[in-house]
């Protein structure tokens, strides 16, 4: 439908200048007229995020899941969603779910290193941002970020190597 993918289109570009408001907006215009959009609920959902609303976006999320219920990339963002709503037992299945469907893919395990960080696990934290690292060697983030987590462990010449 060419009024749906005009109001997707018209989103991204608000969501490209930092207009996350205006970009719902637009997202809502298209589901509207259709429910299930998949591109116009991805987006939403990350807008919705970016300002604040997380029980929303956890919904757009969740609902994405439903969808395409073998999507690695929903699942994923699907489990920040869910930590962001403070559900860390649900946030972790499926970080973990994610993983198993692309258990060769760095990102999967450089986004639960950083969730592990965040809940105060950092023993598992570092040992998937070796992971990460041992997948995408040239991922300066992970190595900065493995960093970060052993500074918090007082590993000063372990994150001084990470960093380096």
């Amino acid at each position: 439908m060419v009024m749906v993918q005009n109001w997707i289109e018209k989103g991204i570009a608000h969501c490209k200048n930092t207009e996350f408001e205006k970009g719902v907006e637009c997202f809502d215009k298209a589901l509207s007229l259709e429910h299930e959009n998949i591109q116009a609920l991805y987006n939403r959902g990350r807008a919705l995020s970016r300002v604040g609303n997380l029980k929303a976006s956890l919904n757009d999320f969740e609902k994405l899941t439903q969808i395409q219920p073998s999507n690695p990339s929903y699942i994923g963002d699907y489990a920040v969603a869910l930590h962001l709503n403070e559900k860390n037992d649900e946030a972790l299945t499926q970080f973990n779910l994610a993983l198993s469907l692309e258990p060769e893919n760095p990102y999967r395990y450089a986004s639960r290193a950083f969730y592990y960080d965040r809940i105060g696990k950092f023993e598992e934290s570092i040992k998937d941002y070796e992971k990460t690292i041992e997948l995408d060697p040239e991922d300066a983030i992970a190595m900065n970020n493995k960093g970060l987590v052993e500074e918090k462990l007082g590993y000063k010449d372990k994150a001084k190597s990470s960093f380096d």
